[in-house]
């Protein structure tokens, strides 16, 4: 979901797409529609409840999405889980998922991982302390907007730097804290791209490859899909493209710390 088209460069280009094919390239189909959601009915909630995923977009203006108890309530009911992406919206000026407005814009910091042991870290190789770089501070300006709190109520930080949380995720069925909602599904907070404003280019993808597998393992692990160490990624054609030449070129991204993939072919899934 996402509400913002930004060409801050003027070079006539969107600045948000990367992020976009980023998803994209894992294998996934995504189904952008700007300005849709700002407002939701019975059938908009229906078509977001039959998603598998819903991602908020960092390129997403929380001043759209107004901070009324009925909108609030509408997103709490969503069944599908949500991964949001911009720390403006987990505000409680906004859907309440935190008790705090602070906001804390960093540059490219090194951020602590609280729970390693957490799915998202499959295979993810951590520093000294369980530290990690996700965020490239030399993209564009290099600014990034990360919840300026570490109390989530009933939520978990996973990673945090200082006193923000920058990962964070609130079980369904449980209020995010004393007087606010409760969530009919699982909600993950990824702070990632520069701020909307201030930062040139908006909406910039400024993960590192660290924090390109780490988001790669949010999606699988919000979609309840199990992550398998050393698990192929980036398919080349993407995953059920259709009218492939034969001839094409095969490619992927290999899985960590993996020498050889097995390539099997087939017309039956179950088979191959």
């Amino acid at each position: 979901i996402r509400d913002r088209a930004y060409d801050t460069d003027g070079d006539g280009v969107q600045d948000d797409l990367a992020a976009e094919d980023f998803v994209r390239s894992l294998g996934y189909d995504l189904d952008v529609q700007r300005g849709n959601w700002t407002t939701l009915d019975a059938t908009k909630i229906a078509a977001l409840n039959a998603a598998d995923l819903i991602i908020i977009s960092r390129s997403t203006g929380s001043d759209q999405y107004a901070g009324d108890a009925a909108e609030v309530a509408q997103w709490n009911s969503i069944t599908t889980p949500i991964l949001n992406m911009t720390s403006y919206l987990a505000r409680n000026s906004r859907w309440l998922w935190a008790n705090s407005t602070t906001i804390n814009n960093l540059t490219g910091p090194t951020m602590d991982v609280l729970l390693p042991e957490h799915p998202i870290f499959t295979g993810v190789t951590l520093g000294g302390n369980n530290t990690v770089q996700l965020v490239d501070g030399t993209t564009g300006t290099g600014q990034t907007s990360f919840l300026g709190t570490l109390d989530i109520g009933s939520g978990t930080v996973l990673v945090s730097t200082g006193t923000s949380t920058c990962i964070a995720e609130w079980p369904a069925g449980e209020p995010y804290y004393a007087g606010a909602g409760t969530p009919a599904s699982n909600r993950m907070l990824f702070c990632m791209g520069t701020q909307e404003a201030g930062a040139t280019p908006q909406g910039a993808f400024n993960l590192t490859d660290t924090g390109k597998a780490v988001f790669a393992n949010a999606i699988l692990y919000m979609m309840g899909v199990s992550i398998e160490p050393g698990r192929a990624a980036s398919p080349t054609p993407e995953d059920g493209k259709a009218d492939v030449p034969r001839d094409v070129v095969l490619g992927w991204k290999p899985g960590e710390a993996v020498a050889t993939q097995d390539v099997y072919f087939g017309a039956s899934l179950d088979e191959v």
